[in-house]
């Protein structure tokens, strides 16, 4: 069934409250969110929703680069060479992952 019409008010105010308010309630925030260590947000905050986004983003993409580091950690030790500044790089990506956790990343600097 099209919800468009619905939503989009065609057949009066009180229908399209009542369907967006059906439809909204099978996209509530995930359980998972525990589960992972992390703060569930709150339904009515649409702000705390898209911080929540933000941060699971940036964790995936601080992920994707400590995988890439071990992995040419790895290459560069099994060729014999120095791999202290993969070393640093892959300890410097646990220091952001970490900021990232606490939500540091939502917090504006003062631009004056």
């Amino acid at each position: 069934m099209d919800s468009g019409p619905f939503v989009r008010g065609d057949f009066g105010e009180r229908v399209r409250a009542l369907a967006t308010r059906a439809l909204a309630e099978r996209y509530e925030t995930s359980e998972r969110y525990e589960d992972k260590g992390l703060k569930r947000p709150m339904r009515d905050d649409p702000h705390a929703v898209a911080n929540s986004a933000m941060q699971l983003l940036k964790l995936a993409r601080v992920q994707e680069a400590m995988e890439s580091a071990a992995r040419r950690q790895q290459t560069t030790e099994l060729r014999g060479e120095d791999a202290t500044e993969i070393q640093r790089e892959i300890m410097a990506l646990h220091d952001l992952r970490r900021q990232i956790e606490q939500g540091a990343f939502l917090e504006w600097g003062d631009s004056s």
